[in-house]
Formats: structure tokens, sequence, C-alpha cells
């Protein structure tokens, strides 16, 4: 069963159409990707799905409920965190009292919330930090400490937007391996996901993935095919996320 469905989504902004007639759905516990050029309207698409900005059109579905007109903080509170593209750090507050941000989501009490956020830091490789002002840290630990927080809400998905935008080849690899190993280990009710589908006919349809131990896999590689497209035309496709194709704006 789809853990996130959209339903022919559109979005305008005036006489410009960011998304249009978008469907798609993704599956509790994948790991996906959404690739396009800039002005592809992935952004936006994020937006509309976490309630950042509303659909014109269409309805997205999160564990069986519709959630179209939730405010985020709604939203954040069935399940969908996400990070953002530029950076939200608080930038006179430490990397633990950031992350703490996160955990008074889910915990009232000061204590429970240094726990848990504590927790999380070691699970993001951020102790060492934990008393760093967030004006401090480099982008690199930005992006980090921004996936941190948003664990630390403990979401059931989690929706990651450009996460290693800014970041140099030794950076991005490390990145990349961290995020592999993190979903591997992650702690429960956290499911690394993104936005998936395959694009038909004008719009973006869902697509089974292989399971654990189908097609030579093995359970912990379960990662399913990316795909890239550029104004409609398939560029590349290989094994990593299932394929989404985003519609650039006109």
């Amino acid at each position: 069963m789809a853990i996130l469905e959209g339903k022919h989504i559109t979005k305008r902004f005036g006489g410009l159409v960011a998304n249009r007639d978008v469907s798609f759905s993704c599956e509790e516990g994948q790991i996906v990707g959404l690739i396009g050029p800039n002005g592809a309207g992935k952004t936006t698409l994020f937006n509309c799905l976490t309630g950042t900005n509303a659909a014109d059109e269409g309805t997205v579905v999160f564990n069986g409920k519709n959630i179209n007109g939730m405010t985020p903080q709604q939203i954040l509170k069935e399940g969908i965190a996400r990070t953002f593209q530029i950076t939200k750090t608080f930038s006179t507050m430490t990397v633990l009292e950031n992350v703490m941000v996160g955990a008074f989501f889910i915990h009232s009490n000061v204590n429970k919330a240094r726990d848990a956020a504590m927790e999380v830091l070691d699970f993001t490789k951020l102790t060492d930090k934990a008393n760093v002002r967030g004006s401090d840290l480099t982008v690199a630990d930005r992006k980090r400490l921004e996936i941190a927080r948003a664990l630390a809400t403990q979401p059931k998905m989690l929706m990651l937007d450009e996460a290693m935008a800014g970041l140099n080849q030794t950076e991005g690899q490390q990145a990349v391996a961290a995020k592999i190993d993190q979903s591997r280990q992650r702690p429960a009710g956290v499911q690394p996901a993104a936005r998936r589908g395959q694009q038909q006919g004008g719009r973006t349809t869902g697509r089974r993935q292989p399971q654990p131990g189908e097609d030579g896999q093995r359970p912990d590689e379960e990662h399913g095919i990316l795909g890239v497209s550029f104004h409609g035309k398939n560029l590349a496709k290989g094994r990593c996320a299932p394929q989404i194709r985003p519609r650039s704006r006109r």
C-alpha cells in the first residue's frame, strides 16, 4: 500500500504552470528520487505535498488520509518532515539546541527533548559538534543539521530538498555514504523517502519497485530505478530509485 499519493496535482503562479497534472505513488520504506532541470517544479511539488503551498488542483493522500488544505504543522503531525534547499539554521543557537527544536514537537519535557536530540546527533554523526553555534558550521554540517532536526520530529516520511546542494565532490560522496548507512539503520518510525513515479501521457504515475531478494538484490540494497529527463526526453536511467520525470514550466 502506498504511504504517499499525489493525484493530478497542478500548481499555477499566475499564468505560469509549475506542476501540471502530476500523479504518483510512494511506498513505505523506499529511498526514491526526483531529478529535473532548474525550473522543472521539483520544490514546488514538495511545497504542495507539505502544505507550504496549496495545490490549485488535485489531491494529496498520506497514510490513506486526504491532507489537502492542512498547514505544514498539521502535516508534520501526520508524519511528513522535510528539509529545505536553503538551510534554516538558528545561527545563535547550538547544534544541540537546533535539534531540540524538532524534538520539542514530540517531547514537552526539556530533558527528554535533549536526550532525543542527542540520540539523533549520534545517528547523524554530529555529536562532536553539539555545542557549536549554528553560525560556525560549514555548509556540509548545516545540511546534516537540517536533516537531524527533521529526524528529531520522528517522521514516517522524510523529504529531502537538494540535501547535497553546495557541497564539493568529497562532501557529496560522504553525504551519500552517510544517507545510505542511515537508511539501513534508521530508528523506528523514520522512513526516508521522496518522490517517485513514471511519466506517461503528460502525468506522473507510480510503478512497482523490485522487492528485496528479487532481480538479484540483497535485502539491504532496495533502491529501485532513477530516471533523468529534460523537456519530456529521457536522458538517463539506472538502478538507484524509482523513476519520475518532472515537466518543465511553460
